[in-house]
């Protein structure tokens, strides 16, 4: 085992600030949550920003001007990657009482509309996202509808359908729109979150006795293989999910920690893509301490980490990030080793990634 020395621990700190894609507070300059962030931002202690109604609340104008302030903080060499859920339905931050005039319904409706109809809505909704400097939007979400009455998936009409091939194909429609529009998408949630029950939001949940491969999966290995034959080195951005699977992982508390599903699933599937873990801040991930967090989302190979800070805000919460991956990396252990690894293998797929999309 060689020796991690304190060079290679500060560069390895260095190319991790890529991976961070981050939640912050307020919607203008005079903010002290906004300074922060856009000094991390210049120091490159963050690759990535993600944007929640509380940034957006006060209107097109002033959320265009902010993006574009905190892009021309960002390094030279590293385009800053700002992100948002834009789903349509119940999750999005674009609310029409805010000055964003065009909504998109939610993905079960959307399903419902022509073709036609669909893929114009789609396209003026996309720009209306481009326009405003926004660079990836999180979605589609391509879960199957399973549990209609409960969980966060069908009871929000997040899914488009109960087939899985109906669900590529109307999420291969939005991939398209997305990207027709100059942004990124991202599949959501792997390995398929369609059938549980519970929300994870709230706290941890269980896929043992519901999940299918033949059903939940199905939709990701179309999309996949789509977006493989038709360009056959793109990046395909992927979303982990929270809840627990005894069969596919027996050993992990959560299939975000899991380097089977995620590290294996990249392997078998044979193509360039980037796993992006759901937030880390999330009531699943409770029961875990921040460091903790951190590391085993890594190892797992997840290549971009996301904390919303959605609840208990810490302004401090990018320090403390830095601080207790340089303790675990200061070890000196194998698990120091594989770390290094994975940050490097996940900054280089970050930097193809931005390459592809930006």
């Amino acid at each position: 085992m060689r020796m991690i020395t304190t060079e290679i621990i500060q560069q390895t700190l260095a190319k991790f600030g890529a991976m961070l894609l981050v939640g912050f507070l307020g919607t203008d300059h005079g903010n002290n949550d906004i300074r922060r962030i856009e000094d991390h931002i210049g120091s490159g202690k963050v690759g990535g920003v993600l944007l929640l109604h509380r940034n957006i609340q006060e209107g097109p104008k002033k959320l265009k001007n902010l993006i574009h302030q905190f892009k021309m903080k960002a390094p030279a060499d590293r385009p800053l990657l700002v992100a948002i859920d834009g789903e349509g339905g119940v999750v999005k931050r674009l609310m029409k009482e805010d000055g964003y005039d065009i909504q998109l319904p939610s993905a079960k409706k959307l399903a419902q509309m022509s073709t036609a109809d669909s893929d114009k809505l789609l396209q003026v909704y996309m720009k209306q996202l481009s326009d405003l400097g926004i660079n990836w939007n999180l979605a589609p979400v391509v879960d199957v509808e399973v549990a209609t009455e409960t969980g966060c998936i069908g009871r929000l009409e997040r899914s488009f359908s109960k087939s899985p091939k109906k669900v590529a194909y109307h999420g291969y429609q939005l991939i398209q729109a997305i990207q027709e529009a100059g942004m990124a998408f991202c599949l959501k949630h792997w390995p398929g979150l369609g059938a549980d029950v519970g929300d994870t939001h709230k706290g941890m949940t269980n896929l043992t006795n519901v999940w299918s491969r033949e059903r939940d999966a199905e939709p990701f290995n179309l999309i996949v293989k789509e977006i493989s034959k038709n360009r056959p080195n793109k990046t395909i951005p992927v979303m982990t999910a929270h809840s627990v699977h005894e069969g596919l992982d027996s050993g992990a508390p959560s299939l975000t920690f899991s380097e089977q599903v995620i590290e294996g699933q990249r392997k078998k599937w044979q193509a360039e893509v980037l796993f992006v873990s759901d937030d880390l801040d999330m009531g699943a991930l409770d029961g875990f301490e921040l460091g903790e967090k951190v590391v085993r989302a890594i190892l797992a190979g997840n290549d971009v980490l996301i904390f919303s800070q959605y609840r208990n805000y810490d302004p401090e919460k990018v320090d403390k990030i830095y601080q207790s991956l340089q303790q675990a990396l200061e070890k000196n252990d194998k698990q120091a080793e594989m770390l290094i690894k994975r940050i490097n293998e996940s900054f280089n797929r970050i930097e193809k990634f931005k390459a592809d999309y930006l």
